[in-house]
């Protein structure tokens, strides 16, 4: 098994699942092996699979957790509420999911690619690739 390097943000996923070429392109060019997503993503893409009831969404899913690992938060307790009091205090709240992700990628020094830099660009520490 390859060492992972890349954390996958949930609207990566998206891109992905609707065909965007350009994200589909990029994600196996990084190869699938070293990449990797988060439980807080996996939360996301069912909470949107179940609103919407369609079974090619829970599908995509599997298909997903099949083909690259899932990160627990199970270690990360610590980086998020320190990274939360310091936004926080500094009036720059970020919502509780992208903190997540970010605490997940920071403490298993994984390079985040999203597409929301605007969401990330705020917390130290964090390896980011942006993909537009």
């Amino acid at each position: 098994m390859e060492e992972l390097h890349y954390l996958v943000d949930t609207c990566i996923i998206v891109d992905i699942f609707r065909g965007k070429n350009s994200a589909q392109r990029r994600f196996h060019e990084l190869g699938v092996k070293q990449c990797c997503t988060a439980t807080v993503c996996l939360c996301e893409l069912y909470a949107g699979a179940f609103k919407r009831g369609r079974e090619v969404e829970f599908r995509a899913i599997e298909w997903l957790k099949d083909k690259i690992p899932c990160i627990p938060f199970d270690k990360s307790f610590i980086t998020y509420g320190k990274i939360r009091a310091k936004l926080e205090k500094e009036g720059r709240r970020l919502e509780d999911m992208d903190l997540l992700l970010a605490s997940i990628a920071i403490d298993n020094d994984l390079t985040l690619i999203t597409g929301n830099r605007k969401h990330f660009d705020r917390i130290p520490d964090l390896k980011l690739e942006v993909w537009d």
